[in-house]
């Protein structure tokens, strides 16, 4: 999961791909179905399946960045200047996961998968 933060905080702009790439990190599931050409791919966590192009897009959405904060975090405060963007989320007792990448969605990625690895131990 290293490098996936790693290129994250080196990316510029969200995409598609990376967006993919952390909700497969974060435990979402794929299942291709091939007798539906237009839409081949589902996702899905917890039970909840979304068809195609309609599961969240983390990387380019600070909405969707907060769909997938991990139950018990809870978004401290997030920021953005000319520069970077930071992301903050909290859980009981003091516990933080911070984050910094060029914008708010792509932080906020990275906090969530530092902080799902703070709950993994």
């Amino acid at each position: 999961m290293t490098d996936l933060k790693t290129r994250l905080a080196q990316a510029t702009k969200g995409s598609r791909e990376l967006s993919d790439r952390v909700l497969v990190a974060m435990g979402w599931q794929i299942r291709t179905d091939y007798a539906n050409d237009e839409q081949p791919t589902y996702w899905w966590p917890d039970g909840i399946m979304y068809e195609g192009f309609h599961h969240p897009d983390p990387t380019r959405s600070v909405d969707h960045v907060l769909a997938l904060v991990p139950e018990g975090w809870h978004l401290s405060h997030a920021w953005k200047n000319d520069e970077q963007a930071g992301f903050n989320l909290t859980k009981q007792l003091g516990i933080h996961a911070n984050a910094l990448a060029a914008t708010l969605p792509l932080a906020g990625c990275i906090a969530i998968l530092e902080a799902q690895e703070a709950d993994n131990g």
